[in-house]
C-alpha cells in the first residue's frame, strides 16, 4: 500500500513520505501494544505528543519560541507517522534522525542525548532505516500517552 498523507491536516507541512498507515501504542506494564490506524487517531496522537513536549519545555523555561513549536510538531508528526521502510510494504517503519533530535535540542533547550539516534536512513521530512527506541523523547512520548 502506498500511503500518502492528506494536504491541510495537522502533520501534513511535515510528513512529505511513505508511511506506515498505523501506529502502535505501547501498553501501560506490559510488552503489548496496541495498533490504532487511520489519520484522524493518529493525528490526535500527534497533537497529545506535541502538547507533551512543550510542556516539557515549559517546565523549565518561561516561554517557547515559535522555532520549538515547529520542531515539536515535526518530530511529534514524525513519532507518529513514520517513514515506511521499504517498497513492499507499509507495516515496517523507521525512527526518527539524529537532526531532528538536535533540532528539537537547539529549538527547545531540551538535553536529549541526540547521538542515539540513526544518522541516515530514518525519518524526517524528505528524507528516508533504523528500528531502535530512540532517548529521552521517545521515553517522554511514550509516558505522555500512559498516562
Amino acid at each position: 500500500m502506498n500511503t500518502t498523507y492528506p494536504e491541510g491536516r495537522y502533520c501534513s507541512e511535515y510528513v512529505d513520505y511513505r508511511y506506515c498507515p498505523a501506529f502502535a501504542l505501547p501498553q501501560p506494564n506490559s510488552d503489548n501494544v496496541v495498533w490504532v490506524v487511520g489519520e484522524d487517531i493518529m493525528d490526535t496522537i500527534a497533537r497529545a505528543n506535541y502538547e507533551r513536549i512543550i510542556s516539557s519545555v515549559l517546565t523549565k523555561h518561561t516561554s517557547v519560541n515559535e522555532a520549538c513549536k515547529q520542531t515539536a510538531q515535526a518530530l511529534a508528526c514524525f513519532y507518529v507517522y513514520r517513514r515506511a521502510a521499504d517498497s513492499n510494504t507499509d507495516l515496517f517503519w523507521v525512527e526518527p534522525c539524529r537532526s531532528v533530535c538536535y533540532e528539537i535540542k537547539s529549538n527547545c533547550w531540551t538535553q536529549e542525548e541526540c547521538w542515539k539516534e540513526p544518522a541516515g536512513g530514518c525519518t524526517s521530512k524528505s528524507m528516508a532505516s533504523s528500528v531502535r527506541p530512540p532517548g529521552l523523547l521517545w521515553l517522554l512520548f511514550v509516558g505522555g500517552l500512559l498516562s
